[in-house]
């Protein structure tokens, strides 16, 4: 089982969040979540108008 956290808020994450490597000029990884207008239930759950990119789910 795995979990995400938004503004204080735990969530069950079923299959992924979507996001990009990026490599700084050393070469070290750096994650950048994908994110895209929330669902008005996210909205309501941690407050905030943005979601990640949740990989073949919604909440």
């Amino acid at each position: 089982m795995t979990f995400a956290i938004e503004r204080g808020v735990w969530y069950q994450v079923s299959q992924g969040i979507r996001g990009i490597v990026v490599g700084d000029q050393n070469e070290n990884p750096y994650v950048y979540l994908l994110l895209e207008p929330a669902s008005h239930y996210y909205q309501v759950m941690t407050g905030y108008h943005l979601e990640p990119v949740f990989w073949g789910e919604q909440i």
